[in-house]
């Protein structure tokens, strides 16, 4: 009965437990797509050492880690830790081109893929203390100048006209403004597309574009008094938040005679 003796403190057995203490709060608005950087320190917050791991950045629409988060491509690679150290450093990360258009908090999450066993899973991961909003460029004609006329079918004029991006992120790609005679001013499929476009440049937020184009009626037009319509990125390269605006027409009446 007396072949064992206790030591005379305690062994304790723990394991590592990776936290997330801050993420930096990234200005926005930002264009889905698009890259951002993102700054975050994580801390071992235990008295054994943490094997190297990666933390990970989603877009949540609250400050919990849910299956309905976006995973932002890339992530940072954390180093080995020891007992109650810390890791702090930057991450390039891009927001995906599908993300819908919303306001969302910045999550940090810790040994995101798991790689290291911890003693509290639950807590990896931390939200930025404030809002980031994911929005979509709007362009808009703001102005177009009537041409004169009147006109014969066949016939070539110049067209001026103005493209505001009527948002706070800018567009990805240039666009294509196009230009038609209407019965009314609002574009439909009855319209008639004329001949000539003109090339719309990369526009960052508030931009505009003012330019003139010559366009040609086509000899097919049946005499009559038309509306000039010049309708912005008519192609849709640009993903827009709202697809609706992007015609104006003319003030005056176009007169096409025989």
């Amino acid at each position: 009965a007396n072949n064992c003796l206790a030591s005379a403190g305690a062994v304790l057995v723990a394991l590592p437990g990776l936290v997330e203490q801050s993420v930096s709060n990234p200005a926005g608005p930002f264009r889905p797509g698009t890259a951002l950087t993102v700054s975050d320190t994580v801390l071992n917050d235990s008295p054994v050492s943490a094997a190297a791991s990666t933390s990970k950045y989603y877009l949540s629409t609250d400050t919990v880690r849910n299956t309905g988060d976006v995973l932002l491509t890339g992530g940072r690679s954390v180093p080995s830790l020891g007992p109650s150290a810390t890791s702090s450093g930057s991450a390039s990360v891009t927001i995906p081109a599908t993300t819908a258009p919303g306001t969302y908090v910045l999550l940090a999450c810790a040994d995101d893929t798991k790689v290291v066993v911890e003693g509290n899973e639950s807590n990896n991961c931390r939200a930025s203390g404030t809002a980031i909003t994911v929005m979509l460029p709007d362009l808009v004609e703001q102005s177009v100048v009537n041409p004169g006329g009147p006109f014969r079918p066949g016939a070539t004029f110049t067209v001026s006209d103005t493209v505001l991006n009527d948002s706070l992120v800018g567009t990805p790609a240039s666009s294509s403004t196009r230009y038609y005679l209407s019965a009314d001013t609002v574009r439909n499929t009855g319209d008639i597309l004329l001949t000539g476009a003109r090339t719309v440049p990369i526009l960052g937020p508030s931009a505009s574009s003012s330019a003139s184009v010559a366009v040609t009626i086509p000899s097919t037009t049946l005499p009559g008094t038309y509306f000039l319509l010049a309708c912005a990125d008519d192609t849709k390269l640009v993903a827009e938040s709202n697809e609706a605006n992007n015609c104006r027409a003319s003030g005056t009446a176009v007169v096409v005679a025989p």
